[in-house]
Protein backbone atom coordinates (compact mmCIF):
# COMPACT_ATOMS: atom_id res chain seq x y z
CA UNK A 1 0.00 0.00 0.00
CA UNK A 2 2.85 2.18 0.95
CA UNK A 3 5.21 2.04 -2.37
CA UNK A 4 1.80 2.37 -4.38
CA UNK A 5 0.88 5.61 -3.71
CA UNK A 6 4.08 7.52 -4.84
CA UNK A 7 2.15 6.02 -8.57
CA UNK A 8 -0.95 7.04 -7.75
CA UNK A 9 -3.29 10.11 -7.12
CA UNK A 10 -2.06 11.67 -10.45
CA UNK A 11 1.48 10.81 -10.26
CA UNK A 12 4.00 12.87 -12.81
CA UNK A 13 7.61 14.79 -13.06
CA UNK A 14 7.53 18.19 -15.06
CA UNK A 15 11.26 17.95 -16.15
CA UNK A 16 12.08 21.19 -17.57
CA UNK A 17 15.47 22.53 -18.78
CA UNK A 18 17.49 25.85 -18.54
CA UNK A 19 20.51 26.27 -20.28
CA UNK A 20 23.75 27.58 -19.52
CA UNK A 21 25.45 30.26 -21.64
CA UNK A 22 27.58 27.16 -22.43
CA UNK A 23 24.40 25.47 -23.38
CA UNK A 24 25.03 22.67 -20.98
CA UNK A 25 22.06 21.27 -18.26
CA UNK A 26 21.99 22.54 -14.78
CA UNK A 27 19.33 23.48 -13.83
CA UNK A 28 15.94 20.96 -13.23
CA UNK A 29 12.35 21.38 -11.75
CA UNK A 30 10.33 18.77 -10.30
CA UNK A 31 6.35 19.32 -10.16
CA UNK A 32 4.31 17.03 -8.19
CA UNK A 33 0.78 16.40 -7.06
CA UNK A 34 0.64 13.89 -4.22
CA UNK A 35 -0.01 14.07 -1.04
CA UNK A 36 3.68 12.92 -0.90
CA UNK A 37 5.28 15.27 -3.18
CA UNK A 38 8.30 15.31 -0.57
CA UNK A 39 9.05 11.68 -0.48
CA UNK A 40 8.62 11.53 -4.47
CA UNK A 41 10.74 14.53 -5.38
CA UNK A 42 13.50 13.62 -2.66
CA UNK A 43 13.68 9.89 -4.44
CA UNK A 44 14.13 11.45 -7.68
CA UNK A 45 16.98 13.63 -6.36
CA UNK A 46 18.67 10.57 -4.88
CA UNK A 47 18.75 9.13 -8.51
CA UNK A 48 19.53 11.66 -10.33
CA UNK A 49 23.18 13.02 -7.72
CA UNK A 50 23.78 9.21 -6.88
CA UNK A 51 23.11 10.07 -3.51
CA UNK A 52 21.39 7.91 -0.47
CA UNK A 53 18.45 9.45 0.89
CA UNK A 54 16.08 8.67 3.66
CA UNK A 55 13.06 9.46 4.07
CA UNK A 56 10.50 9.85 7.16
CA UNK A 57 7.17 11.11 6.99
CA UNK A 58 5.71 13.99 9.32
CA UNK A 59 2.32 13.00 11.51
CA UNK A 60 -0.38 15.20 11.04
CA UNK A 61 -3.17 15.66 13.67
CA UNK A 62 -4.79 18.72 12.82
CA UNK A 63 -7.85 18.52 10.29
CA UNK A 64 -6.76 20.67 8.37
CA UNK A 65 -3.64 19.46 7.26
CA UNK A 66 -5.64 15.81 6.43
CA UNK A 67 -8.03 14.51 3.94
CA UNK A 68 -9.83 11.23 3.34
CA UNK A 69 -9.38 9.38 0.01
CA UNK A 70 -12.58 7.25 -1.32
CA UNK A 71 -9.98 4.47 -2.21
CA UNK A 72 -8.26 3.77 1.11
CA UNK A 73 -9.22 3.19 4.42
CA UNK A 74 -11.88 5.76 5.04
CA UNK A 75 -11.92 5.57 8.46
CA UNK A 76 -8.01 7.03 8.85
CA UNK A 77 -7.02 9.83 6.99
CA UNK A 78 -4.16 11.13 5.03
CA UNK A 79 -2.01 14.20 4.50
CA UNK A 80 -3.74 16.61 1.96
CA UNK A 81 -2.67 16.71 -1.68
CA UNK A 82 -0.17 19.05 -1.89
CA UNK A 83 0.85 20.66 -6.12
CA UNK A 84 4.87 21.13 -5.18
CA UNK A 85 7.35 22.82 -7.71
CA UNK A 86 11.00 22.44 -6.93
CA UNK A 87 13.94 23.88 -9.23
CA UNK A 88 17.49 23.27 -8.03
CA UNK A 89 20.92 23.14 -9.66
CA UNK A 90 22.32 20.55 -10.05
CA UNK A 91 26.08 22.00 -9.71
CA UNK A 92 25.06 22.62 -5.94
CA UNK A 93 26.44 20.04 -3.76
CA UNK A 94 23.40 17.16 -2.14
CA UNK A 95 23.02 19.20 1.32
CA UNK A 96 22.38 22.50 -0.34
CA UNK A 97 20.03 20.84 -2.85
CA UNK A 98 17.71 19.16 0.05
CA UNK A 99 17.91 21.84 2.78
CA UNK A 100 16.48 24.37 -0.03
CA UNK A 101 14.08 21.32 -0.82
CA UNK A 102 12.10 21.58 2.65
CA UNK A 103 12.54 25.07 3.41
CA UNK A 104 10.56 25.43 -0.44
CA UNK A 105 7.81 22.61 0.71
CA UNK A 106 7.40 23.97 3.90
CA UNK A 107 6.59 27.17 2.63
CA UNK A 108 3.74 25.78 1.14
CA UNK A 109 2.86 22.76 3.83
CA UNK A 110 1.69 22.75 7.50
CA UNK A 111 4.36 21.07 8.41
CA UNK A 112 8.05 21.03 8.48
CA UNK A 113 11.32 18.63 7.92
CA UNK A 114 14.65 18.80 8.40
CA UNK A 115 17.99 17.18 6.91
CA UNK A 116 20.73 15.76 8.61
CA UNK A 117 23.74 14.23 7.73
CA UNK A 118 25.54 10.70 8.77
CA UNK A 119 28.04 9.12 7.44
CA UNK A 120 27.50 10.53 4.07
CA UNK A 121 24.16 9.46 4.04
CA UNK A 122 20.92 12.34 3.97
CA UNK A 123 17.90 11.50 6.23
CA UNK A 124 15.08 13.66 6.03
CA UNK A 125 12.96 13.16 9.16
CA UNK A 126 9.84 15.48 10.60
CA UNK A 127 10.50 18.40 12.67
CA UNK A 128 7.13 20.40 13.75
CA UNK A 129 3.29 19.87 12.70
CA UNK A 130 -0.23 21.27 14.24
CA UNK A 131 -1.48 18.73 17.03
CA UNK A 132 -5.18 18.94 17.03
CA UNK A 133 -5.75 22.26 18.55
CA UNK A 134 -3.34 23.70 16.00
CA UNK A 135 -0.52 24.79 18.04
CA UNK A 136 2.53 23.67 16.62
CA UNK A 137 4.87 20.88 18.31
CA UNK A 138 8.09 19.49 17.58
CA UNK A 139 8.48 15.91 16.61
CA UNK A 140 11.16 13.50 16.29
CA UNK A 141 11.84 10.51 14.08
CA UNK A 142 10.74 7.49 15.22
CA UNK A 143 14.19 5.84 14.32
CA UNK A 144 15.75 8.05 17.56
CA UNK A 145 14.32 5.86 19.91
CA UNK A 146 16.66 3.65 21.24
CA UNK A 147 16.36 -0.39 21.25
CA UNK A 148 18.10 -3.74 22.01
CA UNK A 149 18.38 -6.47 19.63
CA UNK A 150 20.05 -10.03 20.62
CA UNK A 151 19.47 -12.88 17.75
CA UNK A 152 21.21 -15.97 16.80
CA UNK A 153 21.54 -17.17 13.50
CA UNK A 154 19.52 -14.04 11.79
CA UNK A 155 19.07 -13.31 7.94
CA UNK A 156 19.67 -9.00 7.72
CA UNK A 157 15.84 -9.22 7.24
CA UNK A 158 15.42 -10.78 10.67
CA UNK A 159 17.52 -8.26 12.29
CA UNK A 160 15.63 -5.24 10.44
CA UNK A 161 12.50 -6.65 11.33
CA UNK A 162 13.50 -6.93 14.67
CA UNK A 163 14.67 -3.21 14.79
CA UNK A 164 10.78 -2.31 14.16
CA UNK A 165 9.31 -4.93 16.73
CA UNK A 166 11.14 -3.70 19.24
CA UNK A 167 10.43 0.12 18.39
CA UNK A 168 6.26 -1.14 18.76
CA UNK A 169 7.08 -3.54 21.98
CA UNK A 170 9.31 -1.05 23.66
CA UNK A 171 7.54 2.33 22.51
CA UNK A 172 4.52 1.54 21.51
CA UNK A 173 5.26 2.49 17.76
CA UNK A 174 3.38 0.54 15.34
CA UNK A 175 5.38 -0.91 12.35
CA UNK A 176 5.22 -2.85 9.30
CA UNK A 177 8.54 -4.23 8.03
CA UNK A 178 8.32 -3.86 4.41
CA UNK A 179 10.99 -5.67 2.28
CA UNK A 180 10.50 -6.73 -1.03
CA UNK A 181 10.41 -10.14 -2.11
CA UNK A 182 11.86 -12.51 0.78
CA UNK A 183 13.71 -9.60 1.96
CA UNK A 184 16.38 -9.90 -1.67
CA UNK A 185 17.51 -5.86 -0.37
CA UNK A 186 19.50 -7.44 2.18
CA UNK A 187 21.14 -9.63 -0.29
CA UNK A 188 23.24 -12.76 2.09
CA UNK A 189 23.74 -10.81 4.71
CA UNK A 190 23.57 -13.23 7.79
CA UNK A 191 24.70 -12.81 11.15
CA UNK A 192 26.16 -15.41 13.67
CA UNK A 193 25.06 -13.74 16.68
CA UNK A 194 23.83 -9.84 16.57
CA UNK A 195 23.91 -8.10 19.85
CA UNK A 196 23.41 -4.94 20.35
CA UNK A 197 22.35 -3.02 23.23
CA UNK A 198 20.61 0.38 23.68
CA UNK A 199 21.59 1.62 20.21
CA UNK A 200 18.97 4.32 18.23
CA UNK A 201 17.28 2.11 15.59
CA UNK A 202 18.73 4.19 13.28
CA UNK A 203 21.91 2.84 13.86
CA UNK A 204 20.79 -0.36 13.78
CA UNK A 205 19.58 0.46 10.46
CA UNK A 206 22.86 1.90 9.23
CA UNK A 207 24.80 -1.31 10.32
CA UNK A 208 22.89 -3.47 8.25
CA UNK A 209 23.82 -1.01 5.77
CA UNK A 210 26.99 -1.30 5.99
CA UNK A 211 27.29 -5.05 6.32
CA UNK A 212 25.48 -5.54 3.34
CA UNK A 213 24.52 -3.24 -0.08
CA UNK A 214 26.20 0.52 0.60
CA UNK A 215 23.26 1.63 -1.21
CA UNK A 216 19.99 0.02 1.31
CA UNK A 217 17.83 3.17 1.81
CA UNK A 218 14.45 3.27 3.30
CA UNK A 219 11.33 5.32 3.07
CA UNK A 220 9.32 5.59 6.21
CA UNK A 221 5.42 6.16 5.67
CA UNK A 222 2.66 6.76 7.60
CA UNK A 223 -0.32 4.83 6.34
CA UNK A 224 -4.11 4.99 6.36
CA UNK A 225 -3.94 3.44 9.70
CA UNK A 226 -2.21 5.09 11.57
CA UNK A 227 1.21 2.53 11.03
CA UNK A 228 4.29 3.24 10.20
CA UNK A 229 5.53 1.42 7.02
CA UNK A 230 9.22 0.97 6.54
CA UNK A 231 9.84 0.02 3.29
CA UNK A 232 13.05 -1.00 2.27
CA UNK A 233 14.97 -0.84 -0.42
CA UNK A 234 17.77 -0.68 -2.67
CA UNK A 235 18.85 3.02 -4.40
CA UNK A 236 18.81 2.59 -7.48
CA UNK A 237 21.01 5.49 -9.93
CA UNK A 238 19.47 5.17 -13.15
CA UNK A 239 17.66 8.46 -13.05
CA UNK A 240 16.34 9.29 -16.87
CA UNK A 241 18.47 11.83 -18.51
CA UNK A 242 16.32 14.72 -19.74
CA UNK A 243 16.36 15.73 -22.93
CA UNK A 244 17.31 19.56 -23.53
CA UNK A 245 14.58 21.80 -25.11
CA UNK A 246 14.37 22.51 -28.47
Amino acid sequence: MFLRRYSRHGLWLLLLLALTAQSQQTRFTLSEDDPRALATISQYIAQHTHSLITYEELGYEHRNDLAFYPDENPSHPLPRHLRFTFTYDATDDVRTILQNLIENHDEQASGSYKVIEEQGVFHILPDASKDESGAFMQRASILDLPVSVRLEQATGREVACEVLRQLQERWQVETSCLTGYKGQVFGDLFYDEYEVEELPAREHLTRLRLDSSKRLSWHILRGADGRYGVNFFIQQWDAPTPQRNQ
